[in-house]
């Protein structure tokens, strides 16, 4: 639970942002979170972190912001 509150609230942070610069800061911020806490718990969070996705690809649009710039590791492949 306290994992989930952390996400919402990053996620929260990152949807409040104004520019691209600090959205893409606190994005970061939130994929820190989630590769050093939920990794034991990833399988618990999943459809939260997908949910939480979901809203940041589309702040990332309104911001003129590419998805690739959010996800890097999942456009590398």
């Amino acid at each position: 639970e306290a994992l989930l509150a952390l996400l919402d609230r990053l996620r929260s942070e990152a949807v409040g942002s104004e520019g691209g610069e600090e959205f893409l800061e606190r994005v970061e911020l939130l994929r820190r979170a989630l590769r050093e806490l939920g990794g034991p718990l990833a399988g618990e969070v999943a459809s939260e972190v997908e949910d939480i996705k979901q809203s940041l690809e589309l702040k990332a649009a309104e911001l003129g912001v590419e998805p690739s710039e959010l996800w890097p590791e999942e456009y590398a492949r």
